[in-house]
């Protein structure tokens, strides 16, 4: 197999902190719509639009965490 070349790597690495910054920005997004639930009037209170609108956010969140991993998983392969 042979090496990545600089500018893949280079391309790599951005779309690593990339990924990792929109998995940074769905754990604020989720910490924000949970605490506004919190006040206002607790969990019992989310209606189902709510709840799949939580579902669709922690589906972003492990696919980006996931693809930062495998990204990752790359960048140490190729380096052998």
């Amino acid at each position: 197999m042979s090496e990545m070349s600089p500018l893949a790597r280079l391309m790599l690495r951005a779309m690593r902190v990339g990924v990792l910054g929109v998995a940074g920005f769905a754990i604020l997004v989720i910490a924000i719509e949970a605490a506004k639930r919190w006040v206002g009037g607790g969990f019992g209170s989310m209606s189902r639009t709510d709840v799949s609108f939580f579902a669709v956010l922690a589906a972003l969140l492990f696919g980006s965490l996931y693809l930062a991993r495998s990204i990752t998983r790359e960048l140490r392969k190729s380096g052998t």
